[in-house]
């Protein structure tokens, strides 16, 4: 059930199609018929647009009561619905590398219109090798293939040609090829850092856990809010989780985030143009000389004439004292991340930040020492950062 395995023993993962993002498998089975999203799907709030007047929230009615403006939403919401179900049905079929089978359960008749399954039966059906149906047992497969087995000619009057002589090469084994390394992911190298066995988070961290979500969260939507309407839209999110958090720890959260967003300091971070939760790849090399590709995920970014700032959001339950106490680990992810962002802006300064969601905690590790966490990396880190391509 694991995103990452560690290795390859004739597993079979099982992951929704969110959580597959990003990865490939010589064999995928898309084991559902995915019927299309509609009205039974709906949420039980929805957004209408009165004339003139702002977007407000409400419990819709039955089908038979609706009125011109709760019809239009509920079309909105449908059609945004099966927008993201033909956006998931690409990224299932193009996790496979070799093999691709679907399926489903179906109580009675065919697959309902607009399910994935239909919709990749009637487009391979269409193509030009089109779909052909094998029988096996009591089964009937679809299988497509791209190339299809020739027969071949035979005369019988036709002598049979002397036997070529094998080439030697034929026997002679090739080289072993040497598969590339797998890419680094720096978020993997704070696995010591935010590991749920921690002893020095202990019982904090289930709390730590809540209101660094909360925190998150709040970062991540408040600065695409107009500042006077922030504090209002902070406490409603806030409500939403009232069972998990404390009045008081929310209402802290909200202040010290607030706070945050003000920070004259940070005004580029949050401001108009920035951006949050942004994928980065690319290749850094190493101290002995190897290169290696990097992926991950900036948790905010923000773009200058002069500058970028990069800040990454970490959940511990017990951040830091100040920027001497930051773990080699962390600084190890921001020091590759500033380092893959100042290829792609050379020139430009790189400001890298910490945010401990815990306790909105801002510390800016000196860029020297980056540098020099970067100039060691490979030589003296932990095997578990240098190989955390390969687990999770």
């Amino acid at each position: 059930m694991k995103r990452d395995l560690s290795s390859s023993a004739g597993e079979v993962r099982v992951m929704t199609v969110h959580g597959a993002k990003g990865l490939e498998a010589k064999i995928v089975i898309l084991a559902d018929l995915a019927p299309p999203p509609g009205a039974k799907r709906l949420p039980k709030i929805l957004a209408i647009e009165p004339a003139r007047r702002q977007a407000v929230p409400i419990w819709p009615p039955a089908s038979a009561e609706d009125a011109s403006a709760t019809t239009a939403a509920k079309a909105r919401v449908v059609a945004q619905m099966v927008e993201e179900h033909h956006r998931l049905l690409y990224v299932a079929m193009t996790r496979a590398e070799d093999r691709l089978i679907v399926c489903g359960a179906q109580a009675k008749g065919e697959a309902l219109q607009g399910s994935w399954y239909a919709m990749i039966a009637s487009g391979l059906a269409a193509s030009e090798a089109g779909l052909r149906e094998n029988t096996e047992g009591q089964d009937t497969i679809l299988r497509f293939m791209t190339s299809l087995p020739r027969p071949q000619d035979v005369t019988a009057s036709r002598p049979t040609p002397p036997p070529e002589a094998i080439p030697a090469w034929l026997r002679t084994p090739p080289p072993r090829e040497d598969e590339p390394a797998p890419p680094l992911k720096p978020s993997s190298a704070l696995a010591a850092a935010d590991a749920p066995d921690r002893p020095v988070d202990g019982p904090f961290l289930a709390s730590a856990a809540a209101a660094g979500r909360f925190a998150h969260l709040l970062l991540q939507m408040l600065p695409e809010i107009a500042p006077d309407q922030r504090e209002p839209v902070a406490q409603a999110l806030g409500l939403a989780r009232a069972g998990s958090i404390a009045t008081e720890r929310r209402a802290s959260i909200i202040a010290d985030a607030l706070a945050l967003l003000g920070d004259p300091a940070l005004v580029g971070l949050f401001g108009a143009g920035s951006l949050a939760e942004v994928p980065i790849a690319g290749t850094i090399e190493l101290s002995h000389g190897e290169r290696r590709p990097v992926s991950g995920q900036i948790d905010r970014l923000a773009i200058s004439a002069g500058e970028v700032v990069i800040a990454d959001f970490k959940t511990t339950a017990r951040p830091p004292r100040d920027e001497a106490a930051i773990p080699e680990m962390t600084l190890a992810q921001l020091a590759v991340y500033r380092a893959l962002i100042g290829q792609i802006y050379p020139g430009r300064r790189v400001r890298a930040l910490l945010v401990y969601t815990a306790t909105l905690t801002r510390l800016e590790p000196d860029p020297a020492r980056l540098d020099a966490v970067l100039a060691h990396l490979g030589s003296d880190q932990p095997a578990s950062f240098i190989a955390m391509g390969q687990a999770s």
